[in-house]
């Protein structure tokens, strides 16, 4: 009986991992992202374990030009982090201004923030815009969440296996279609 409660676990996780993936694979070839909200500076418009869906800055319809105060956007960090990477941040616009040599520059802050705060949430120039936030999807990313987590901590080969499987799933998606096998 245990052996069949695991049996369909690892299934259904099998099942989760390759929808996410494939999830993943067909946004890279379109011009949105997808974010997982993991703080509560956002709070009560996005909570933790939203998925946002940012149109890319590339995208005509999410240029930095045409941001306003009141949208909510992504942005890279302007500080430095202590490891050198800059983390993606999602917060709401809350003034535009120009800098002293003419450039545009985005005051943002989080809603459950008492105030912006400096080198992270401004100053916020064409360079730092990700895009701005056009959907979201409540909580479904607290699953992405824990799968991170454990495939961080606990199963770092995971992830790996995980991607060989999607692959293989695809393969055999792809050559079962051309020899009509499959729908």
């Amino acid at each position: 009986m245990l052996w069949r409660n695991s049996l369909k676990f690892c299934i259904v996780s099998i099942i989760c991992a390759i929808a996410i993936l494939s999830t993943y694979f067909l946004a890279s070839l379109s011009h949105v992202s997808f974010l997982v909200v993991v703080s509560e500076s956002m709070e009560p418009a996005l909570n933790t374990g939203d998925i946002v869906i940012i149109g890319q800055s590339n995208n005509a319809y999410s240029s930095f030009k045409d941001v306003q105060v009141g949208d909510i956007i992504a942005f890279v960090e302007p500080g430095k982090t202590e490891s050198g990477r800059n983390k993606i941040i999602v917060h709401r616009v809350v003034q535009i201004g120009d800098s002293p040599y003419g450039d545009t520059i985005v005051i943002t802050k989080g809603d459950a923030n008492p105030y912006p705060i400096q080198f992270v949430d401004f100053p916020i120039t064409n360079d730092d815009y990700v895009g701005r936030v056009d959907y979201i999807i409540p909580y479904i990313g607290l699953v992405l969440i824990y799968i991170d987590i454990l495939i961080r901590v606990a199963f770092p080969p995971m992830l790996y296996i995980l991607i060989a499987i999607a692959a293989g799933v695809l393969i055999v998606i792809k050559v079962g279609r051309r020899k009509g096998i499959l729908i």
